[in-house]
């Protein structure tokens, strides 16, 4: 199938059945040579899950992620607009042919203008329920150690503490940059100075940096680099929320008390709205509820691990979680008030493979029909596909007794009501290298879960 999907970061269900999603290229994936870095992703429209077509968005929207309402398709993302960037969510109803736009408003302002290379604005998080559109933003600090220490610059390894900073090796003896800054509202699962999780010993083990590099040679606290108390107020990431009733503008709304952290799932359902947010310093995740889309209180106890995804399972909230050393994926599935039952799903796979025998997640859907979730080794040689109705009772198939003869290596997944589309493209054999700068036509894997 040539004009299939490549690896998609958002794919929604239209209520007419119709899928749309956003990737950086349609069928096979294109090779390293070939991928344009910081390429946007592109919107891609299928009625079937097999062909996709690309389909238009605004001109100057940067999307990021999408949902969909009441026939209303919405991509949500950043333009630019006001000497900076806005933060946009645009909408159709005749299925991306047009689009009307509106931009939420900017948080941190003034801080930002003050700060523009410090405060970093996350593109918008948006879900859609009974009261309408909610939607949230990340804004955390970075703070500049060249504008801090002037005298003792510039850095290129070091790392943020809870209390400071602490500076790697010399800074003047032209050494690997061990911690670069990326600023980033992910899971922060990278090795990176914007990664708060990463600490040296963890740098260490993966390689980016050796020992001797990690050598701490100071130390200081933001007390000492008298750091802005609103820029320190953010260094962990504080969450921004809005609602809308109407989809065309957004007022922000205040709860006082929300966590520190960024947003790392939001879903909306008939009992109202639910919101994850990740501890910026650890894999805590604050789990939060509102029955209007106004007003957020902590639901539950506190949870671990990494949101993979979440959706709805039917008419229930689900999200996956990964865990951020040995464990198996979780399974969380929304209860009365806000609350959340963790379920194991049973999936002998772990976050990061240490061996190439080692199972690892690569995709998981959430939909009308169940779960569906896709896992390989490090090396590609055995993979699997876990399918679930419920949520809570698996069955697991080998993907080469489901994909036949050929070696096939897993390529995301899509869902609607009528049926699960799961995406392979052949794998390269290493001794027999391909001369193609793509490899061939995807093999699709289309059904229910039983």
């Amino acid at each position: 199938m040539p004009d299939g999907l490549s690896w998609s970061n958002s794919s929604v269900a239209a209520s007419d059945g119709s899928l749309f999603s956003l990737s950086t290229a349609p069928g096979p994936a294109p090779t390293d040579t070939g991928k344009v870095e910081g390429q946007p992703p592109t919107l891609y429209r299928s009625t079937d899950g097999r062909a996709w077509n690309a389909a238009g968005l605004p001109a100057d929207l940067s999307a990021s992620s999408l949902a969909t309402s009441d026939g209303r398709l919405y991509a949500v993302g950043t333009a630019p607009g006001g000497g900076g960037i806005d933060i946009v969510v645009a909408s159709s109803s005749d299925g991306a042919q047009t689009w009307s736009e509106t931009r939420i408003p900017q948080p941190a302002a003034a801080l930002k203008a003050q700060f523009p290379d410090e405060v970093h604005v996350s593109s918008p998080v948006i879900t859609t329920g009974v009261h309408g559109l909610v939607a949230a933003v990340t804004v955390t600090a970075y703070p500049d150690l060249n504008r801090l220490l002037p005298n003792d610059g510039p850095f290129t390894n070091w790392h943020y503490t809870d209390a400071g900073v602490d500076i790697y090796g010399d800074p003047n003896a032209g050494g690997r940059d061990c911690l670069s800054v990326t600023p980033s509202d992910s899971s922060g699962s990278s090795a990176n100075s914007s990664d708060p999780s990463a600490s040296p010993s963890t740098l260490a083990a993966s390689g980016v940096c050796d020992k001797k590099s990690l050598q701490v040679t100071k130390s200081y606290t933001w007390d000492q680099l008298h750091l802005d108390p609103a820029l320190r107020a953010m260094l962990n990431g504080e969450v921004h929320t809005y609602a809308s009733t109407d989809g065309s503008s957004f007022a922000e709304t205040v709860s006082p008390g929300l966590p520190a952290g960024f947003v790392a799932a939001r879903g909306g359902s008939d009992d109202g709205y639910r919101m994850l947010v990740s501890d910026g310093s650890s894999s805590v995740l604050h789990p939060l509820f509102s029955a209007d889309g106004q007003t957020w209180v902590a639901s539950g106890s506190d949870l671990s691990g990494w949101v993979r995804t979440a959706g709805l399972l039917g008419s229930t909230p689900a999200a996956v979680l990964e865990l951020t050393k040995e464990g198996t994926p979780t399974l969380l599935l929304g209860g009365a008030g806000g609350g959340w039952s963790a379920h194991d799903m049973g999936l002998p796979v772990t976050s990061a493979p240490n061996s190439a025998d080692q199972m690892f997640l690569q995709d998981v859907a959430i939909g009308p029909l169940g779960v569906v979730a896709l896992a390989s080794n490090g090396n590609g040689s055995s993979a699997a596909v876990y399918e679930s109705v419920d949520g809570v009772h698996f069955i697991t198939h080998p993907l080469l007794d489901l994909a036949g003869p050929g070696n096939w290596s897993p390529a995301g997944i899509t869902m609607n009501a009528d049926a699960v589309t799961i995406r392979m493209m052949p794998t390269s054999d290493a001794n027999q290298p391909s001369t193609n700068s793509t490899p061939g036509p995807q093999r699709l894997l289309v059904g229910v879960p039983s």
